[in-house]
């Protein structure tokens, strides 16, 4: 996080603050958030961008297949891994 060195108390504007973190640390701002509920269903792409409408219906349905691959068909099973293949 930012240093700020001082030995009083003193107010800090949201924005200096920010201003100051590193990407990193943003990062860290926006775990925090979503983990205390500010921030609901903040999902990125997986180059780290928010995420637009159609990006989150479309994670939403990988993810979706990744916990009920147990009751994929064979040739359901297949369909995805041509398209793995294929990309």
């Amino acid at each position: 996080m930012p240093t700020f060195y001082e030995e009083t108390d003193f107010d800090i504007s949201v924005d200096d603050f920010l201003e100051e973190c590193s990407s990193f640390e943003l990062e860290e701002v926006i775990d925090y958030l979503e983990e205390m509920g500010y921030l609901k269903n903040h999902k990125r792409t997986p180059d780290g961008n928010p995420a637009g409408i159609f990006e989150e219906e479309f994670q939403e349905k990988i993810q979706k297949i990744l916990e009920s691959r147990h009751r994929l068909t064979l040739e359901e099973e297949e369909v995805i891994k041509k398209i793995s293949d294929r990309l």
